[in-house]
């Protein structure tokens, strides 16, 4: 898959708000002929002094819809009506605006005290992985112990050639339920509550994520690491890759139903000048990929990081 340079997403332009409003005191008006019109009567309540509406004295009154005339100064006399309140809403509006165009409320926290002590961390992502993996365990008051293991992809991200086959790669590792993990560490040999791998396309990272008990800890970590040694041998069915690209592209489909994924597919496509931001070329891109891609892709994944979590009695 080609570098793209990004391109302008074309988007339906948003309908005036004065045209939505047009349309709304269109039909309001014309439904004036249609339902019925009622009224309730009003009476005085003695605790409060306020005129409240008796529930029981809904009746119906002659109809008395929207004239021509008055469909065009209704408008102007509802605003007449409630002019103190949009008076104070562009006041307070206009205020706000001054307020953070000038800086006036950034500068206004800037003078309150930092904690001195707070740590800043190194946000630098390492491409690769280090010599030699390090090991983290943490214990705490759990049952069920964590195992998370973190690989480093050798710089392949989003905006990457090897991107789709390390896509497909994933889902055939541990990001499906046909994955290698699921079906063998979790189905088979029983070393895991669940088994999964997850990609980060912006900082070229795979995580795999379980729940094991103390004592499988390392039965469950060899366990991971084979299966991922088999994918880089191309130890795997071409049913097994079909299922693993089937599962991404209705995965990729999927995301294009909803507005939220979209945007986030398109916004990082163009940071990162990816093709994964524009419709369908990362599918059929997926669609492509062969099982000598797939193997090549797990080859260059290098063990980071190994985090245990145990419990305060293990």
């Amino acid at each position: 898959m080609k570098k793209k340079e990004p391109s302008l997403v074309r988007s339906r332009e948003p309908m005036n708000p004065i045209l939505i409003v047009a349309i709304i005191l269109v039909i309001v008006a014309v439904l004036t002929y249609i339902i019925p019109a009622g009224a309730f009567d009003r009476v005085a309540d003695l605790e409060t002094g306020y005129d409240i509406l008796d529930v029981d004295s809904f009746h119906y009154i002659d109809q008395n819809p929207v004239g021509f005339l008055a469909f065009f100064t209704s408008l102007t006399v509802g605003m007449q009506s409630a002019a103190s309140i949009i008076f104070f809403l562009f006041v307070v509006g206009g205020l706000f605006q001054i307020v953070e165009h000038t800086g006036a409320l950034k500068a206004a926290l800037a003078g309150l005290p930092v904690n001195p002590d707070r740590l800043d961390p190194d946000c630098e992502v390492r491409v690769t992985a280090g010599p030699e993996p390090i090991l983290v365990e943490e214990a705490m008051d759990v049952t069920q112990g964590k195992l998370a293991i973190g690989f480093r992809t050798g710089g392949i991200t989003m905006a990457s050639d090897d991107y789709p086959a390390l896509v497909v790669c994933n889902a055939l590792y541990g990001g499906s339920a046909n994955s290698k993990l699921f079906l063998n560490v979790r189905e088979k040999l029983s070393l895991c509550y669940y088994a999964s791998s997850m990609l980060d396309k912006v900082k070229g990272l795979m995580v795999v994520s379980s729940g094991v008990e103390f004592a499988q800890f390392d039965r469950a970590q060899e366990a991971i690491l084979d299966q991922l040694e088999a994918v880089r041998r191309g130890d795997f069915t071409q049913e097994e890759l079909t299922a693993a690209i089937r599962t991404v592209t209705g995965s990729l489909r999927g995301r294009q139903d909803s507005q939220g994924q979209m945007e986030d597919d398109r916004l990082t496509g163009v940071l990162f000048h990816a093709a994964a931001g524009e419709d369908g070329e990362l599918i059929k891109a997926v669609e492509a990929v062969t099982a000598d891609q797939v193997a090549g892709a797990a080859q260059k994944l290098k063990l980071d990081t190994i985090f245990r979590l145990t419990g305060k009695e293990g």
